[in-house]
C-alpha cells in the first residue's frame, strides 16, 4: 500500500474531511481531482494517466507533490 493511503487510512478522518482538506489546500482543480481519485479512491497511476492523457511519470509527480502538500499542512 503506499505511503499517502496509509496516512488516509490510520488518520482517523472520514471521506468527506479528507475531501474538504484537498478542497482546501490543492488550487490546481486538475491536481485535485487526479488526488482524490488516487489517494480517496484508489485508482491506479495507469488509469488517471490515460484518463488525463499524461504520461504516468508525470502523473506520480504531480501526486507525490500534492500529498507532500497536502500532509504538510495538516500535521
Amino acid at each position: 500500500m503506499a505511503k499517502g493511503r496509509q496516512v488516509v487510512e490510520n488518520s482517523g478522518l472520514n471521506y468527506k474531511e479528507w475531501e474538504e482538506l484537498i478542497d482546501l489546500w490543492i488550487f490546481d482543480a486538475k491536481h485535485r481531482k487526479m488526488l482524490k481519485a488516487h489517494l480517496l479512491d484508489g485508482v491506479s497511476y495507469e488509469t488517471l494517466a490515460e484518463k488525463y492523457n499524461y504520461s504516468v511519470t508525470w502523473v506520480r509527480k504531480t501526486i507525490y507533490k500534492a500529498e507532500e502538500r497536502l500532509f504538510s499542512k495538516i500535521k
